[in-house]
C-alpha cells in the first residue's frame, strides 16, 4: 500500500470534510466539476475529500483560491496539518520507529471521547500496568520502544481536559493469567485495575469464564460483573 492509500487519519478526514464544505459553499455541486476546472484527476480530488488521499500545500492553495476562501490563518492551519499531521502529538517522536498504521491509530485514539473494548484473554492495553506491558509485547527487538508507546497511549484516559470515557469488558480468565517466575506482574496489574476502576470516566466489568465467545457475551442474560472496589 502506497502512502497515498494509507489508512485514513483523523487529520485527513477533517481536511477532506473542510475542503468539501468550502466547495459546496462556493456553489460547486461535485468534486468532479472542480477537478476538471483545475485539470486534476477527478478520482484523486474525490478521495482527498473522503480523507483517503493526502493533499499538499499547493493543492490546498489552488482549491481555496477557486473557492474564494479569504481566512488566511485558517488556510495556513489546514496546510500545516496536511504537511505534518503528527507534529502536535507525543507520538510524533516515534515516526519512522513504529509502523505508520500504529501512528494512525494513536492519532485517532487521542481524539476519542468514548472508547469501548472487549477481549477474551488479555487486559486491554489502555489499562495495562508497566510490567504487564513488557511481558505481553512480543517483539523482543523493539520491546522497550513499543512498551513506551503503549504506556504513553494511556494519557487519553488521564488527561485533565476531557478524558475519554472508557468501558472495558474483561474475561475473568484474564485475571488468572500467570507469567512464569514473575508473580509480581499480575499483582501489579490487579492493583492497576482496582485503581483505574475508581475513576469516574472508567468502567471495568468482568465476563464470567464460562462465556466462550464474543457474541455470547452480548447475548448473555446475565450482565458482566462490576470490578470490586478497594475496601
Amino acid at each position: 500500500m502506497t502512502s497515498k492509500r494509507a489508512a485514513r487519519t483523523l487529520n485527513r478526514r477533517r481536511i477532506g470534510a473542510l475542503l468539501r464544505r468550502w466547495r459546496e459553499a462556493a456553489g460547486f455541486k461535485t468534486s468532479k466539476e472542480v477537478a476538471l476546472l483545475l485539470g486534476w484527476n477527478p478520482v484523486n480530488l474525490s478521495r482527498i475529500e473522503q480523507g483517503v488521499y493526502n493533499t499538499t500545500a499547493s493543492q490546498i492553495r489552488e482549491l481555496t483560491t477557486l473557492y474564494k476562501v479569504t481566512d488566511q490563518d485558517l488556510i495556513a492551519e489546514v496546510i500545516r496539518a496536511a504537511e505534518d499531521p503528527y507534529s502536535s502529538g507525543w507520538w510524533s517522536a516515534y515516526r519512522g520507529k513504529v509502523s505508520q498504521a500504529l501512528l494512525d491509530f494513536i492519532a485517532l485514539e487521542s481524539e476519542a471521547h468514548a472508547i469501548r473494548v472487549q477481549h477474551p484473554a488479555i487486559i486491554p492495553g489502555l489499562l495495562q500496568a508497566p510490567g504487564y506491558v513488557r511481558e505481553t509485547v512480543k517483539d523482543e527487538e523493539n520491546r522497550d520502544q513499543l512498551a513506551a508507546v503503549r504506556l504513553a497511549r494511556q494519557e487519553v484516559l488521564g488527561r485533565t481536559d476531557n478524558p475519554a470515557r472508557f468501558h472495558a469488558l474483561i474475561s475473568e480468565a484474564a485475571l488468572y493469567h500467570r507469567f512464569p517466575g514473575r508473580p509480581e506482574v499480575m499483582k501489579e496489574q490487579l492493583h492497576r485495575l482496582l485503581e483505574v476502576s475508581e475513576r469516574d470516566n472508567i468502567t471495568v466489568q468482568l465476563v464470567p469464564s464460562g462465556t466462550t465467545s464474543r457474541s455470547s457475551w452480548c447475548r448473555s442474560t446475565s450482565p458482566p460483573t462490576p470490578l470490586p472496589t478497594k475496601p
